[in-house]
């Protein structure tokens, strides 16, 4: 259970007036959006910045619920995380594990339970000890397989044209006709994944430097198949 917040105290001791009530609802709500759409460094903040505010009685009530709310927001996300990962939305769970990464311990020791009850490593972000010259190269995708690109302001499905370790090349249909991007391979899944690709896109993202990619690929790769194949152990040696 949390503390009884020092400003309560202080109150009832006679001690400072309570913080404003639009500063505290200020403080309030970027807690609840932090929670809700999973920018808990915003949250974070917001509540260690409120734990240290003189607060009525009402206030720390309503603190103690704030704290409540990100723990639920906090459970949730690691839940998606997982749940993706599994879906081959390997991607988007990324994008939710470097912002959970960024909300502190707290936020960190629950993505490590839930990777845990998942049957995957603790260990979310550390590269292999292995000497890079002996990691394999990734297979290429193969051509005409669909594939989802994800990048920051839209997400993009297409075919693929060319592939290369690090680069894919694809057909793209759109409302003014047919687009060859080429977009770097870590922005790449394969639509409905087999284990076997998510093996080689575990591979690819550990040559491009993302380990924390790697290990959810690993991850999808071991959801995806009752019994890992010779490529998905040899991404588990270089990533237990």
């Amino acid at each position: 259970a949390a503390a009884e917040p020092v400003s309560s105290r202080r109150e009832a001791m006679g001690g400072p007036r309570p913080v404003d009530a639009d500063r505290f609802a200020s403080l309030a709500s970027l807690v609840e959006r932090g929670a809700d759409d999973g920018r808990f460094h915003e949250a974070v903040a917001a509540l260690q910045f409120l734990r240290a505010l003189p607060l009525s009685a009402a206030q720390s009530a309503q603190l103690r619920q704030l704290e409540r709310l990100f723990e639920v927001g906090v459970a949730a996300a690691c839940e998606d995380i997982v749940t993706l990962v599994g879906d081959g939305r390997v991607l988007t769970a990324r994008s939710m594990v470097r912002a959970a990464l960024q909300g502190g311990e707290q936020v960190r020791s629950r993505l490590v339970a839930a990777f845990t009850a998942a049957g995957w490593s603790p260990d979310l972000v550390s590269a292999p000890v292995e000497d890079r010259a002996r990691w394999p190269v990734p297979a290429p995708i193969a051509r005409e397989r669909l594939v989802r690109v994800v990048l920051p302001d839209r997400t993009m499905v297409g075919r693929v044209v060319d592939s290369r370790p690090d680069r894919v090349t694809l057909r793209v249909e759109g409302p003014r006709g047919l687009t060859f991007p080429t977009v770097r391979t870590t922005l790449c899944e394969p639509v409905d994944v087999a284990a076997a690709e998510a093996a080689e896109m575990g591979f690819a993202a550990l040559q491009a430097g993302d380990a924390v990619l790697a290990r959810l690929w690993l991850g999808c790769a071991r959801c995806r198949a009752e019994t890992a194949g010779a490529r998905t152990r040899r991404l588990l040696d270089l990533l237990p």
